[in-house]
């Protein structure tokens, strides 16, 4: 297993991936459990992990992706997390205690919550020898839609590709220190 900073500092997003290289569902699974430790507001775990990967799941997507057409048609698997507004099922809460419509307050919190489970799945990925790329350029308003899945119920977050490529993506110019680091 890598040392975690040697993983962070070696993850870059991928455009390309190797297509015949499918991950295992039983090792994606693993990967999404994990990822799902992540800490969510209140412990409510409201996040849903939609696996797109037939080629069926794969046209449909590409309708509602605006760019990033070539990790759509060459990733081993493409996560989508969603957010689930009624989540009766929640650990930390009982039924019906949920929001009816999301208000900003929820949709940020939400968006925290898929930011740091996405982030997980990208590290668990990278450890385990895959390669990962984050997207958020597809139509939020019909993506749900489209596989069938309640859009008053479910808010769409992340999607995320994920698999093996010769290519370890371009690595992005961080901002310096000086440039990022308050002090008061």
């Amino acid at each position: 297993m890598a040392d975690l900073e040697q993983i962070i500092h070696a993850r870059h997003s991928v455009r390309q991936y190797e297509p015949e290289q499918p991950i295992p569902t039983t090792e994606l699974d693993d990967m999404i459990a994990t990822a799902a430790l992540a800490p969510t507001a209140m412990n409510r775990q409201p996040l849903r992990y939609l696996v797109l990967d037939s080629p069926a799941a794969r046209t449909e997507l590409l309708q509602q992706v605006t760019f990033n057409q070539n990790q759509i048609k060459t990733a081993s698997s493409l996560v989508l997390i969603v957010a689930d507004l009624v989540n009766d099922d929640s650990a930390a809460f009982t039924p019906g205690n949920h929001t009816a419509a999301p208000d900003t307050n929820t949709l940020t919190t939400n968006g925290i919550n898929a930011g740091l489970a996405g982030m997980q799945l990208m590290l668990i990925a990278q450890n385990r020898g895959y390669v990962t790329n984050p997207m958020t350029g597809f139509d939020h308003a019909k993506i749900l839609s489209a596989f069938g899945y309640d859009e008053q119920r479910y808010v769409p977050l992340l999607l995320i590709a994920i698999g093996k490529s010769s290519d370890h993506g371009q690595p992005s110019e961080h901002k310096s220190l000086d440039k990022i680091l308050l002090h008061h």
